[in-house]
């Protein structure tokens, strides 16, 4: 079980690190300055369905692959999914 989350996420990751030039094409996100403070991220919409859960996911992975310390919380207290993503089952 966990081998299978491990390979997962280490594909995830892999897509994630060959999308990234061409997506941002070698723009920082956030100024250098920035990335030495703590920052919280909140992600939210009026509907379901939209993509939060998968921009969150992948937020966190880019984020703690730059090696920065993540946390995320999914707060949708009656369909809260964000651990699906992370390869959660239980």
């Amino acid at each position: 079980m966990i081998l299978k989350r491990r390979e997962r996420f280490i594909k995830v990751k892999q897509a994630y690190e060959t999308l990234v030039p061409y997506i941002f094409k070698e723009e920082k996100i956030w100024p250098a300055s920035d990335l030495r403070k703590s920052s919280i991220v909140a992600v939210g919409g009026a509907k379901g369905g939209i993509g939060k859960s998968m921009f969150s996911t992948n937020l966190g992975i880019y984020l703690s692959s730059l090696g920065k310390t993540t946390v995320l919380v999914d707060l949708d207290l009656g369909g809260a999914n964000l651990h699906l993503y992370l390869g959660e089952w239980s």
